[in-house]
């Protein structure tokens, strides 16, 4: 689905730019420039990137991502 339409960038692209490492809404703005220019589309970037943050976060805690083994 297009979100910015200034910039064309779709929801896929957002996704992946979080999967990617991007940490919120104003790195994927400076990666594709979504919600820079006229702004129509900020709230869908950030719940997009909201969404996708979380979704990242689980994906995460079911592998076992980020742990740390404990000191012995």
């Amino acid at each position: 689905m297009l979100v910015c339409q200034c910039h064309n960038v779709t929801d896929r692209k957002l996704r992946a730019l979080v999967q990617a490492g991007a940490k919120s809404a104003g790195d994927v703005a400076r990666a594709c420039k979504a919600g820079t220019s006229c702004g129509s589309c900020r709230p869908a970037v950030l719940a997009i990137v909201r969404e996708e943050l979380a979704a990242v976060a689980d994906r995460e805690r079911e592998s076992g991502a980020g742990l740390v083994a404990p000191a012995t």
